[in-house]
């Protein structure tokens, strides 16, 4: 997960920015029935504070084009924003958190698994070992 704020917004120098930013910047952000929302609300909790965005939408499109826009920040998987490519945007990690989620593979071990579904599951590892690498 990271911040993106958009171009010309104080924090946009910054090589890192604190959780603790959600508690005065104006934020948008997704819906709380959605997870990445609940993970966001379960941190800021555990700094004493919940976040109270200005906007709350259900598509990341949407938030990071009205973020791009200049209406406040947002916190979205960082993978997504950077493959985004968006110069509206700068992508800034989160400062002492672990704020992350994690991605499983549930299969069953006694049925068949095709050579295409072993591909598959190679091929999310590794990507997620690269990923890992990165951050």
């Amino acid at each position: 997960m990271a911040f993106a704020v958009p171009i010309g917004h104080p924090f946009e120098d910054q090589d890192g920015i604190s959780l603790e930013a959600l508690r005065s910047t104006p934020s948008i952000l997704p819906p709380e029935n959605f997870f990445v929302r609940q993970l966001i609300n379960k941190f800021c909790n555990d700094l004493g504070f919940l976040p109270q965005p200005i906007f709350e939408i259900t598509t990341m499109e949407s938030l990071v084009n009205i973020v791009a826009k200049g209406a406040g920040v947002t916190i979205l998987p960082k993978p997504y924003l950077e493959n985004l490519n968006n110069d509206n945007i700068r992508v800034i990690p989160i400062l002492n958190s672990n704020l992350a989620r994690e991605v499983g593979v549930v299969y069953r071990k006694d049925k068949y698994l095709s050579a295409a579904t072993r591909m598959f599951i190679d091929q999310l590892k590794a990507t997620a070992d690269n990923l890992n690498l990165q951050n």
